[in-house]
């Protein structure tokens, strides 16, 4: 399932004309590990990252990836709704 949803990702970015500004990568792990490690290694200047709203006892038992990442950044992130 993973495969097929960055395939599919890639190639709407590839429809939409901007095949030489974007990378597709696959990263197993924790995810907010994971994505502050890109991050770092990658040098970004910002982190993006979507908010699912799971709700407050889901989140709570579950913890947030966006929150962890918010959390322990030492970059700016913007979260998108």
């Amino acid at each position: 399932m993973a495969m097929q949803t960055a395939k599919e990702a890639k190639r709407r970015l590839e429809e939409s004309g901007i095949t030489n500004q974007f990378d597709v990568e696959m990263i197993q792990g924790s995810p907010a590990h994971g994505i502050l490690d890109f991050a770092e290694e990658h040098n970004s200047d910002v982190i993006i990252i979507g908010s699912r709203g799971l709700g407050s006892i889901r989140e709570f038992v579950l913890g947030s990836v966006s929150h962890n990442v918010v959390q322990n950044a030492r970059i700016p992130v913007l979260i998108v709704k």
